[in-house]
Protein backbone atom coordinates (compact mmCIF):
# COMPACT_ATOMS: atom_id res chain seq x y z
CA UNK A 1 0.00 0.00 0.00
CA UNK A 2 1.28 3.48 -0.87
CA UNK A 3 2.45 5.61 2.05
CA UNK A 4 1.04 9.14 1.85
CA UNK A 5 2.62 12.10 3.64
CA UNK A 6 1.30 15.66 3.55
CA UNK A 7 3.67 18.53 4.32
CA UNK A 8 3.03 22.18 5.00
CA UNK A 9 5.28 25.17 5.71
CA UNK A 10 8.29 24.30 7.87
CA UNK A 11 7.78 20.53 7.73
CA UNK A 12 9.98 17.81 6.25
CA UNK A 13 10.09 14.07 5.59
CA UNK A 14 12.57 11.40 4.41
CA UNK A 15 12.46 9.53 1.08
CA UNK A 16 14.47 6.52 -0.18
CA UNK A 17 17.63 6.77 -2.27
CA UNK A 18 15.94 6.65 -5.69
CA UNK A 19 15.05 9.02 -8.53
CA UNK A 20 11.92 11.08 -7.89
CA UNK A 21 8.96 12.21 -10.00
CA UNK A 22 7.58 15.68 -9.15
CA UNK A 23 4.23 16.91 -10.49
CA UNK A 24 2.34 20.18 -10.02
CA UNK A 25 -1.22 19.97 -8.76
CA UNK A 26 -4.00 22.55 -8.75
CA UNK A 27 -4.90 22.48 -12.43
CA UNK A 28 -3.78 26.07 -13.08
CA UNK A 29 -3.15 26.72 -16.80
CA UNK A 30 0.05 28.29 -18.06
CA UNK A 31 2.25 26.95 -15.24
CA UNK A 32 5.56 25.10 -15.46
CA UNK A 33 7.50 23.08 -12.89
CA UNK A 34 11.28 23.51 -12.73
CA UNK A 35 13.91 21.60 -10.76
CA UNK A 36 16.91 23.87 -10.19
CA UNK A 37 20.21 23.36 -8.39
CA UNK A 38 22.02 25.70 -5.98
CA UNK A 39 23.32 27.75 -8.93
CA UNK A 40 19.84 28.12 -10.38
CA UNK A 41 20.52 25.73 -13.28
CA UNK A 42 18.19 23.02 -14.54
CA UNK A 43 18.64 19.91 -12.39
CA UNK A 44 15.96 17.69 -13.95
CA UNK A 45 17.10 14.45 -15.58
CA UNK A 46 13.90 14.31 -17.61
CA UNK A 47 10.64 16.11 -18.32
CA UNK A 48 7.37 14.29 -18.88
CA UNK A 49 5.26 17.39 -19.53
CA UNK A 50 5.31 21.10 -18.51
CA UNK A 51 4.19 20.28 -14.96
CA UNK A 52 6.08 17.01 -14.37
CA UNK A 53 9.84 16.45 -14.06
CA UNK A 54 12.18 13.66 -12.99
CA UNK A 55 14.85 14.42 -10.41
CA UNK A 56 18.05 12.34 -10.21
CA UNK A 57 20.21 11.76 -7.16
CA UNK A 58 22.07 15.07 -7.01
CA UNK A 59 23.00 17.23 -4.04
CA UNK A 60 20.41 20.00 -3.67
CA UNK A 61 17.30 20.72 -5.72
CA UNK A 62 14.61 23.38 -5.47
CA UNK A 63 11.20 22.59 -6.97
CA UNK A 64 9.68 25.85 -8.20
CA UNK A 65 6.62 26.78 -10.23
CA UNK A 66 6.91 29.59 -12.77
CA UNK A 67 4.46 31.20 -15.21
CA UNK A 68 4.77 29.78 -18.72
CA UNK A 69 4.11 33.27 -20.08
CA UNK A 70 3.84 36.72 -18.55
CA UNK A 71 5.81 38.19 -15.67
CA UNK A 72 3.75 36.71 -12.83
CA UNK A 73 0.90 34.37 -11.97
CA UNK A 74 -2.65 35.65 -12.47
CA UNK A 75 -4.77 36.32 -9.40
CA UNK A 76 -6.45 33.19 -8.09
CA UNK A 77 -3.72 30.79 -9.26
CA UNK A 78 -3.36 27.95 -6.76
CA UNK A 79 -0.49 25.49 -7.06
CA UNK A 80 0.50 22.39 -5.08
CA UNK A 81 3.01 19.56 -5.49
CA UNK A 82 2.95 15.75 -5.68
CA UNK A 83 6.30 13.94 -5.29
CA UNK A 84 6.60 10.16 -5.78
CA UNK A 85 9.30 7.57 -6.33
CA UNK A 86 10.10 7.38 -10.03
CA UNK A 87 10.79 3.61 -10.03
CA UNK A 88 7.77 1.32 -10.13
CA UNK A 89 9.98 -1.46 -8.81
CA UNK A 90 10.01 0.18 -5.38
CA UNK A 91 6.93 0.30 -3.17
CA UNK A 92 5.29 3.65 -3.86
CA UNK A 93 5.65 6.58 -1.50
CA UNK A 94 3.83 9.85 -2.09
CA UNK A 95 4.37 13.31 -0.57
CA UNK A 96 1.82 16.06 -1.11
CA UNK A 97 2.25 19.80 -0.62
CA UNK A 98 -1.24 21.39 -0.55
CA UNK A 99 -2.03 24.03 -3.14
CA UNK A 100 -1.36 27.62 -2.14
CA UNK A 101 -2.10 31.03 -3.66
CA UNK A 102 0.56 32.04 -6.21
CA UNK A 103 -1.20 35.15 -7.53
CA UNK A 104 1.14 38.07 -8.42
CA UNK A 105 4.28 35.98 -7.71
CA UNK A 106 6.98 35.54 -10.33
CA UNK A 107 8.02 32.21 -8.82
CA UNK A 108 6.67 29.89 -6.13
CA UNK A 109 9.11 27.60 -4.32
CA UNK A 110 7.15 24.53 -3.28
CA UNK A 111 9.82 22.24 -1.83
CA UNK A 112 13.52 21.51 -1.47
CA UNK A 113 15.18 18.14 -1.93
CA UNK A 114 18.45 17.52 -0.12
CA UNK A 115 20.67 14.43 -0.28
CA UNK A 116 21.40 12.64 3.00
CA UNK A 117 23.41 9.53 3.73
CA UNK A 118 20.24 7.43 3.60
CA UNK A 119 18.50 9.09 0.65
CA UNK A 120 16.45 12.30 0.38
CA UNK A 121 15.20 14.86 2.81
CA UNK A 122 12.23 16.73 1.36
CA UNK A 123 11.25 19.94 3.10
CA UNK A 124 8.78 22.75 2.57
CA UNK A 125 10.47 26.00 3.63
CA UNK A 126 8.56 28.74 5.34
CA UNK A 127 8.90 32.31 4.13
CA UNK A 128 12.21 32.70 5.97
CA UNK A 129 13.64 29.60 4.31
CA UNK A 130 13.51 27.49 7.48
CA UNK A 131 12.23 23.96 8.01
CA UNK A 132 11.21 22.41 11.28
CA UNK A 133 9.62 24.17 14.28
CA UNK A 134 10.08 27.88 14.79
CA UNK A 135 12.29 28.91 17.74
CA UNK A 136 9.29 29.44 20.03
CA UNK A 137 7.65 26.12 19.17
CA UNK A 138 8.08 22.92 21.13
CA UNK A 139 10.04 20.16 19.34
CA UNK A 140 7.77 18.09 17.15
CA UNK A 141 5.10 20.80 17.07
CA UNK A 142 4.79 22.25 13.59
CA UNK A 143 2.71 25.39 13.10
CA UNK A 144 1.94 26.48 9.52
CA UNK A 145 3.86 29.64 8.71
CA UNK A 146 2.59 30.27 5.22
CA UNK A 147 0.02 32.70 3.86
CA UNK A 148 -3.54 32.88 5.12
CA UNK A 149 -5.99 30.98 2.93
CA UNK A 150 -7.70 33.43 0.57
CA UNK A 151 -10.57 30.98 0.07
CA UNK A 152 -11.45 31.39 3.73
CA UNK A 153 -10.68 35.12 3.69
CA UNK A 154 -11.36 36.36 0.14
CA UNK A 155 -11.02 40.00 1.26
CA UNK A 156 -7.24 39.69 1.51
CA UNK A 157 -6.71 39.00 -2.20
CA UNK A 158 -6.23 42.61 -3.34
CA UNK A 159 -3.87 43.47 -0.49
CA UNK A 160 -1.88 40.28 -1.01
CA UNK A 161 -1.35 41.12 -4.67
CA UNK A 162 -0.36 44.70 -3.78
CA UNK A 163 2.32 43.47 -1.35
CA UNK A 164 3.73 40.99 -3.84
CA UNK A 165 3.80 43.52 -6.66
CA UNK A 166 5.51 46.08 -4.43
CA UNK A 167 8.17 43.44 -3.70
CA UNK A 168 8.77 42.76 -7.38
CA UNK A 169 6.70 39.58 -7.50
CA UNK A 170 8.18 38.05 -4.34
CA UNK A 171 6.34 36.83 -1.26
CA UNK A 172 7.05 38.75 1.96
CA UNK A 173 8.88 37.36 4.98
CA UNK A 174 5.82 37.31 7.19
CA UNK A 175 6.61 39.13 10.42
CA UNK A 176 4.00 37.67 12.75
CA UNK A 177 3.50 41.23 14.03
CA UNK A 178 0.12 41.66 15.75
CA UNK A 179 -1.85 44.45 14.15
CA UNK A 180 -5.06 46.35 14.51
CA UNK A 181 -7.47 48.18 12.21
CA UNK A 182 -9.17 51.45 13.15
CA UNK A 183 -11.91 52.97 11.02
CA UNK A 184 -13.07 56.57 11.23
CA UNK A 185 -16.76 56.41 12.14
CA UNK A 186 -17.56 60.08 11.63
CA UNK A 187 -20.46 61.37 9.55
CA UNK A 188 -18.22 62.66 6.75
CA UNK A 189 -17.18 59.11 5.83
CA UNK A 190 -20.59 58.54 4.23
CA UNK A 191 -20.21 61.53 1.95
CA UNK A 192 -16.61 60.65 1.07
CA UNK A 193 -17.25 57.02 0.17
CA UNK A 194 -20.22 56.24 -2.06
CA UNK A 195 -21.29 52.63 -2.56
CA UNK A 196 -18.63 49.96 -2.07
CA UNK A 197 -15.66 52.33 -2.24
CA UNK A 198 -14.98 52.32 1.51
CA UNK A 199 -15.19 48.54 1.64
CA UNK A 200 -12.58 48.23 -1.11
CA UNK A 201 -10.19 50.57 0.71
CA UNK A 202 -10.56 48.89 4.09
CA UNK A 203 -10.11 45.43 2.59
CA UNK A 204 -7.01 46.61 0.72
CA UNK A 205 -5.46 47.96 3.93
CA UNK A 206 -6.41 44.84 5.90
CA UNK A 207 -5.15 42.54 3.14
CA UNK A 208 -1.75 44.28 3.07
CA UNK A 209 -1.30 43.88 6.82
CA UNK A 210 -2.56 40.28 6.82
CA UNK A 211 -0.23 39.27 3.99
CA UNK A 212 2.83 40.95 5.52
CA UNK A 213 2.20 39.62 9.03
CA UNK A 214 0.72 36.22 8.18
CA UNK A 215 -2.10 36.72 10.68
CA UNK A 216 -5.53 38.25 11.20
CA UNK A 217 -5.88 41.47 13.22
CA UNK A 218 -5.97 41.32 17.01
CA UNK A 219 -8.41 44.25 17.08
CA UNK A 220 -10.91 45.96 14.76
CA UNK A 221 -12.15 49.29 16.13
CA UNK A 222 -14.55 52.05 15.09
CA UNK A 223 -14.13 55.58 16.44
CA UNK A 224 -17.51 55.89 18.15
CA UNK A 225 -19.73 58.72 19.34
CA UNK A 226 -18.37 58.90 22.90
CA UNK A 227 -15.73 56.15 22.95
CA UNK A 228 -14.14 53.65 20.55
CA UNK A 229 -16.07 50.48 19.79
CA UNK A 230 -14.44 47.06 19.38
CA UNK A 231 -16.12 45.07 16.60
CA UNK A 232 -15.05 41.47 17.17
CA UNK A 233 -16.79 40.09 14.06
CA UNK A 234 -14.66 42.36 11.87
CA UNK A 235 -11.43 40.58 12.87
CA UNK A 236 -12.20 37.87 10.31
CA UNK A 237 -14.37 40.06 8.03
CA UNK A 238 -13.30 43.72 7.72
CA UNK A 239 -16.46 44.52 5.77
CA UNK A 240 -18.34 44.24 9.07
CA UNK A 241 -16.40 47.28 10.28
CA UNK A 242 -17.46 49.20 7.18
CA UNK A 243 -21.10 48.20 7.62
CA UNK A 244 -20.96 49.38 11.21
CA UNK A 245 -19.84 52.85 10.10
CA UNK A 246 -22.17 53.26 7.12
CA UNK A 247 -25.23 52.02 9.04
CA UNK A 248 -24.62 53.93 12.28
CA UNK A 249 -27.70 56.03 13.11
CA UNK A 250 -25.74 58.36 15.41
CA UNK A 251 -22.36 58.94 13.81
CA UNK A 252 -20.07 61.50 15.47
CA UNK A 253 -19.36 64.77 13.68
CA UNK A 254 -15.65 64.41 14.45
CA UNK A 255 -12.91 61.81 14.22
CA UNK A 256 -11.00 61.22 17.44
CA UNK A 257 -8.45 58.59 16.49
CA UNK A 258 -6.21 58.42 19.58
CA UNK A 259 -8.66 56.60 21.92
CA UNK A 260 -9.30 53.99 19.22
CA UNK A 261 -5.57 53.49 18.66
CA UNK A 262 -5.09 53.12 22.42
CA UNK A 263 -7.82 50.49 22.41
CA UNK A 264 -6.10 48.53 19.63
CA UNK A 265 -2.77 48.69 21.49
CA UNK A 266 -4.50 47.44 24.65
CA UNK A 267 -5.63 44.41 22.61
CA UNK A 268 -2.00 43.68 21.74
CA UNK A 269 -1.56 45.47 18.40
CA UNK A 270 1.95 46.62 17.53
CA UNK A 271 1.01 48.05 14.14
CA UNK A 272 -2.22 50.01 13.73
CA UNK A 273 -3.77 51.31 10.53
CA UNK A 274 -6.22 54.19 10.88
CA UNK A 275 -8.45 54.64 7.81
CA UNK A 276 -10.00 58.09 7.62
CA UNK A 277 -11.24 60.59 5.04
CA UNK A 278 -9.33 63.56 6.44
CA UNK A 279 -7.30 64.98 9.30
CA UNK A 280 -8.34 63.56 12.70
CA UNK A 281 -9.49 66.22 15.13
CA UNK A 282 -6.87 64.97 17.60
CA UNK A 283 -4.00 64.60 15.12
CA UNK A 284 -1.42 66.19 17.42
CA UNK A 285 -2.53 64.03 20.34
CA UNK A 286 -2.19 61.00 18.07
CA UNK A 287 1.29 62.07 17.01
CA UNK A 288 2.35 62.60 20.62
CA UNK A 289 0.95 59.21 21.64
CA UNK A 290 2.72 57.44 18.78
CA UNK A 291 5.96 59.29 19.53
CA UNK A 292 5.97 58.04 23.12
CA UNK A 293 5.01 54.43 22.42
CA UNK A 294 6.43 51.30 20.83
CA UNK A 295 3.64 50.63 18.33
CA UNK A 296 3.64 51.82 14.73
CA UNK A 297 0.65 53.90 13.64
CA UNK A 298 -0.16 54.42 9.98
CA UNK A 299 -2.75 57.05 9.15
CA UNK A 300 -4.36 56.28 5.78
CA UNK A 301 -5.99 59.51 4.60
CA UNK A 302 -8.22 59.31 1.55
CA UNK A 303 -9.12 62.96 1.01
CA UNK A 304 -7.33 66.24 1.38
CA UNK A 305 -3.68 67.09 2.11
CA UNK A 306 -2.40 66.75 5.65
CA UNK A 307 -0.17 69.66 6.64
CA UNK A 308 1.83 70.43 9.76
CA UNK A 309 2.98 66.87 10.42
CA UNK A 310 6.73 67.37 10.10
CA UNK A 311 9.06 66.55 12.96
CA UNK A 312 7.11 63.70 14.50
CA UNK A 313 8.42 60.22 15.20
CA UNK A 314 8.56 57.59 12.47
CA UNK A 315 6.15 55.70 14.73
CA UNK A 316 3.46 57.74 12.96
CA UNK A 317 3.32 57.51 9.17
CA UNK A 318 0.82 59.27 6.95
CA UNK A 319 -0.30 58.05 3.53
CA UNK A 320 -2.46 60.35 1.41
CA UNK A 321 -4.48 58.40 -1.14
CA UNK A 322 -6.64 58.93 -4.17
CA UNK A 323 -8.32 56.07 -6.05
CA UNK A 324 -6.63 55.05 -9.29
CA UNK A 325 -7.50 52.77 -12.18
CA UNK A 326 -6.21 49.92 -10.00
CA UNK A 327 -8.46 50.86 -7.10
CA UNK A 328 -6.60 51.91 -3.97
CA UNK A 329 -3.33 50.12 -4.65
CA UNK A 330 -0.32 52.24 -3.73
CA UNK A 331 3.31 51.20 -3.27
CA UNK A 332 3.67 54.01 -0.72
CA UNK A 333 0.81 52.55 1.33
CA UNK A 334 2.31 49.05 1.15
CA UNK A 335 5.68 50.27 2.39
CA UNK A 336 4.15 52.34 5.19
CA UNK A 337 1.86 49.56 6.42
CA UNK A 338 4.50 46.83 6.27
CA UNK A 339 7.26 48.96 7.79
CA UNK A 340 9.53 48.42 4.77
CA UNK A 341 12.19 51.02 4.11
Amino acid sequence: MAELTELTYGQSTELPDVDLRAHLTGGAPGVELHAVDAQGKDAAIGRIDPVTVLVGRVGHVRLVARPASGPDFPAGTRIGLDVRLASTAVEAEQVLVPATDAGALTELELARLERTGAGWRMLVPDQDGRAGPAPDEAPGKHAPRGPLDEREHPWLTAGRAAVRRARGGQAPHRSGEPWGLVLDGSYSMRASFPGETLGHLVEMVAGILAESSGRLPVAAVVTGLTRPVLVDEAVARPQVLVDRVLEDRRPPSWNLATPAVRQAVAQGARAIAVVTDGVPADFYDLAEYANGGTSRVVLVVSAGPLHGREGFSSRLSVVELEPTADGWESAEMVHALTGDA
